[in-house]
């Protein structure tokens, strides 16, 4: 295997450890200059409230943040990547914004591409690029049935939603309020799964508070 010389006169570097060193400090670098550009632009309770997700991301290690990332994307294009894309800094913003809401609960990340602020689990989408609502809607559906089917959510599933999606994200209506859809069983070991409903937060609007 290659070997890469570590600073330290007589020490070398694994072709692993190096790119895992430098994924470390391409992720830090990336959230600590949002963390910097957004410092005074952001409320005292928000910042502290990104400084609480900056760590509890860091607890999961370069390559952990990366997999969260990459699997919370939509419209990706090759070449590009998620961490240094605007969508994931307004996202950042965004769940800083909900946690300050939230009191200073604790903030826990969940997979694969989740955090839980307090007890509330919140999934994360962002659109690379221009999406339109269905085709958003139609992945977070997808990702909610898989969730409900591993018994991860139970019978909803909230999504902050960042980027620009053309036409509105509705959530989906209370069953017993809607006789367009009639009644859901989560319980129902064929369709229950296909029961979890939506709920959608703008990433924009709620990044605009901060």
């Amino acid at each position: 295997m290659n070997r890469f010389r570590r600073n330290e006169p007589g020490m070398h570097l694994s072709a692993n450890e190096f790119l895992d060193q430098l994924a470390r400090r391409w992720v830090r670098e990336a959230i600590d200059d949002l963390e910097q550009s957004a410092a005074s632009a952001i409320r005292a309770e928000v910042a502290e409230s990104f400084r609480a997700i900056k760590a509890t991301l860091g607890s999961i290690g370069a390559a952990g943040v990366l997999r969260w990332c990459r699997r919370a994307a939509l419209g990706q294009q090759v070449g590009t990547s998620v961490m240094l894309g605007n969508g994931l800094k307004q996202l950042l913003i965004a769940f800083a914004v909900l946690a300050s809401e939230a009191g200073g609960d604790d903030v826990t990340v969940r997979g694969p591409s989740a955090l839980e602020v307090g007890n509330r689990r919140i999934e994360a989408l962002i659109t690379c690029k221009l999406s339109g609502a269905n085709r958003v809607r139609s992945r977070a559906y997808h990702r909610a049935v898989e969730l409900a089917n591993q018994n991860v959510i139970g019978e909803s599933a909230t999504f902050l939603v960042s980027g620009v999606v053309l036409g509105p994200l509705t959530d989906d209506p209370d069953p017993e309020l809607d006789m367009t859809i009639g009644p859901t069983d989560r319980e129902d070991l064929v369709a229950g799964s296909s029961a979890v409903r939506l709920s959608f937060i703008s990433a924009s609007e709620k990044a605009s508070a901060a």
